[in-house]
C-alpha cells in the first residue's frame, strides 16, 4: 500500500495526516493532555523541519530521516505556501530526493544506504521467515518491496546521469549501481 500524506488547514489549525490518521506521535504535556507535534509548512522554521523529518521517518526510518530531512525540506516543504493544502504520495517522496535533491555523489551515498538496508532485510527474511509471525513477515516484505523500488528509482537516475556523461563525451566504466552492488555483494 502506498502511503498518502495530506496537509490540511482546519479551524483548529493545521493537521498532517498519513492514510487518514494524524502523523507524528502524540506527546503527553505537563498537564496530562496529549498533543501532536507542530508539523508546519510555508516558512523556514522548526515546524517545517519537523514535517520533513516526520514524513521521512514514517516512510523509511529515523536514521534515514535525520540524514535527508534537510534535502527533503528544501525540495518539498519549502515550496509549499503558508496557506496551501497539499497531498503527497509515499512513492513521490524519493522522487523529491532523487530528481530535485541530492547532488550525484549524495545519490551514490543514498544508494549505498538503501542497498545495505535491503541486504539486511533480505537476510532477516531468509534467516527468520520460519519464526516470524505472518504480520511481521508481511511487514518485512513490504519494507523489502519499498527498498527495491527505491533502488530502481536511483538506478534510473544513475542511467540518466551516465547517458548525459556519454553525450558530453565523458568516459564511463561500470555503472555506479553495478560498482556498489559488486562491492557490497548485493543480489536482488
Amino acid at each position: 500500500m502506498v502511503n498518502v500524506y495530506k496537509g490540511e488547514l482546519r479551524s483548529d489549525g493545521r493537521i498532517v495526516t498519513v492514510n487518514g490518521e494524524p502523523l507524528g506521535d502524540a506527546v503527553t504535556q505537563g498537564d496530562g493532555r496529549q498533543r501532536r507535534p507542530n508539523l508546519e509548512w510555508g516558512y523556514g522554521g522548526s515546524g517545517p523541519n519537523r514535517l520533513a523529518h516526520a514524513i521521512l521517518e514514517y516512510e523509511y526510518n529515523n536514521e534515514f530521516a535525520q540524514e535527508w530531512q534537510s534535502q527533503f525540506k528544501n525540495q518539498f516543504v519549502d515550496d509549499l505556501g503558508i496557506d496551501d493544502e497539499w497531498e503527497l504520495r509515499g512513492d513521490e517522496v524519493l522522487d523529491y530526493l532523487i530528481d530535485f535533491g541530492p547532488e550525484h555523489d549524495e545519490r551514490e551515498e543514498l544508494y549505498e544506504e538503501v542497498a545495505t538496508a535491503l541486504s539486511s532485510v533480505n537476510t532477516i527474511i531468509q534467516d527468520q521467515s520460519n519464526i516470524l509471525y505472518p504480520p511481521e513477515l508481511k511487514e518485512m516484505q513490504d519494507v523489502q518491496d519499498r527498498l527495491e523500488w527505491m533502488l530502481g528509482k536511483l538506478e534510473e537516475e544513475f542511467m540518466r546521469h551516465e547517458a548525459r556523461q556519454e553525450e558530453a563525451g565523458e568516459s564511463s566504466g561500470p555503472s555506479i549501481a553495478e560498482q556498489i552492488r559488486e562491492s557490497e555483494n548485493i543480489s536482488l
